[in-house]
């Protein structure tokens, strides 16, 4: 009795010519090998068989158990340590009757791998950097296998490398490929999904950038199943999207990536349409090295976005460990390669407090990663004010009404108003004479002091350093008649620290209380001066 004749079900589905299918018997436990292999032509659509001694009868096969059948193919790069895994197909198994009610042998095999394919797009990317890009899935499962006709997954883990991407479509169509065969499993959050490298940049795409709402952040792979990850690569950021095609249709997964953010803890903030400079610092870090770009900030307070104001910086600029300094506004820095330093002198007239006098720089603070480029090419700013700002607010005290105060003339003294300020550090140093007397600007709105009845407020910005004990900082005229402020203790004006001076006038002479912030209000602190 010859296998493969009476009732012979229909070739169909996923089948390659010169597939090689082979037999086995026995239990999920223990089976045996049957000769030979059946070896399909696809273009007489039948199996033929392949053995030492053709045909295959039913009496070469044991009358037991059940049949097994599995097919191979190859792994789509069999290079030496790609850690590729093969196509491994295997039936579901077949009750051996020795063909006493059908001597034809019917299987339904399915594929027991998954299979990924990287899809890589960019308008800014040349194409012979698309095609020699680095795709790696990093430490997966690995080392699955076929034990005659079941497929057992392996226990290893290591990173499986993808092929050189080949070029596919026309047009607005094209996308740069890149297979690979791999064992069912889950990468979790927090673990890489994919990697891409381009002349040295790295770009790493995990779960939990998973954008789609309603979308799990693990992502799955199941055996019979494609999953396309879709990457679109651009110089000035990363974006992936991640869909399922081919034997089953999933979902889409949206990734994104930015190069660029900003982070502004201690400030009050930027506003819309803010101008700021960025500085590349040299090899060692300590000097800008002449590559410089503006930026426009967009947004409120808060938060906002960065778009360049010429030719935008891209991630090809930059190597991993390069580092940036920002300084606000645009206007106030205009370094040369090998500097660090400006010089800055805040205003003694006019409006004291304009924002867009309020220097703020973002220094390249390498441990805490702001200013540092990563590995996946993002940087990070955090922006501090660098000079410190002074608050008056005249307080209606015994014996004076809020009429009577009202025309008081505030002036303030021996404050150094120019310095340096120092782009690495994010510091502001005072330099030169003190200013004898100045007037702070006085503002539209008071500030609130609780129990207090706040006549008018002042504000200015001084250069960051100490004023030494019995220093007059303020004097009060009013009516001709000067309240003068002293210290009773050496005071320090730090940078990015706003000083609050509560100053209550009665008839008997000034009540000062003081309070210092970072850039928000604290609890004063209170000490009277007579």
């Amino acid at each position: 009795v010859r296998v493969g004749s009476a009732d012979l079900g229909k070739n169909e589905g996923d089948l390659q010519d010169k597939d090689a299918l082979y037999l086995f018997t026995g239990d999920d436990t223990n089976r045996a090998s049957l000769p030979g292999a059946f070896i399909y032509d696809k273009a007489t659509d039948k199996w033929i068989y392949n053995g030492a001694s053709a045909p295959l009868y039913w009496e070469d096969i044991t009358d037991k158990g059940h049949i097994y059948a599995s097919i191979t193919r190859p792994a789509i790069t069999t290079a030496e340590g790609n850690n590729q895994s093969a196509d491994y197909i295997t039936a579901t198994p077949i009750v051996n009757k020795g063909g006493t009610d059908n001597t034809a042998l019917n299987f339904q095999l399915s594929h027991q791998v998954a299979k990924v394919t990287v899809l890589l797009r960019s308008k800014t990317y040349e194409e012979s950097k698309l095609l020699n890009a680095n795709v790696t899935l990093p430490d997966y499962a690995i080392g699955g296998r076929l034990d005659k006709g079941l497929y057992v997954p392996g226990t290893e883990k290591g990173s499986i490398k993808l092929a050189k991407p080949a070029k596919t479509g026309t047009g607005a169509e094209v996308t740069y490929n890149t297979a690979s065969y791999l064992q069912p499993q889950t990468i979790v959050q927090g673990k890489g999904l994919v990697t891409v490298e381009i002349e040295g940049r790295t770009y790493t795409v995990k779960p939990e950038d998973i954008k789609s709402p309603g979308v799990p952040a693990d992502i799955i792979y199941e055996a019979g199943k494609v999953t396309n990850l879709i990457i679109t690569v651009e110089k000035t950021g990363l974006s992936v999207s991640v869909e399922v095609t081919g034997w089953t249709e999933l979902p889409a997964l949206k990734f994104e990536a930015l190069f660029f953010s900003v982070s502004n803890k201690a400030s009050v903030g930027f506003e819309n349409e803010d101008l700021i400079q960025f500085y590349k610092l040299d090899s060692d870090g300590k000097s800008v090295d002449g590559n410089k770009n503006e930026y426009k900030y967009a947004g409120g307070p808060d938060h906002g976005t960065l778009s360049a104001t010429g030719t935008p910086w891209y991630r090809d600029d930059f190597q991993t460990g390069n580092l940036i300094a920002g300084v606000y506004p645009s206007s106030a820095s205009a370094l040369a390669a090998g500097a660090k330093t400006f010089d800055w002198t805040v205003k003694s007239a006019g409006v004291t407090n304009a924002h867009a006098d309020d220097i703020m720089v973002a220094a390249p603070v390498a441990d805490r990663n702001l200013g540092e480029i990563q590995a996946n090419g993002n940087v990070a700013f955090e922006f501090k004010h660098v000079l410190s700002k002074v608050s008056i607010n005249l307080i209606a005290g015994e014996g004076f009404t809020s009429d009577e105060i009202r025309p008081s003339v505030v002036a303030m003294n021996n404050f150094k108003l120019s310095g340096t300020v120092d782009i690495i550090d994010g510091t502001a140093t005072p330099t030169g004479d003190a200013t004898a007397t100045f007037n702070p600007v006085k503002l539209g709105q008071v500030y609130t002091v609780t129990g207090k009845t706040v006549v008018s407020s002042y504000e200015a910005f001084v250069m960051p350093q100490i004023i030494g004990k019995d220093m007059v900082i303020v004097t009060v005229t009013l009516n001709g008649v000067p309240f003068d402020v002293k210290l009773t203790a050496d005071k320090l004006f730090a940078g990015g620290a706003h000083n609050v001076l509560n100053l209550t006038l009665n008839k008997t002479g000034v009540v000062l209380s003081a309070s210092i912030a970072q850039w928000n209000l604290e609890d004063p602190i209170d000490y009277p001066l007579y």
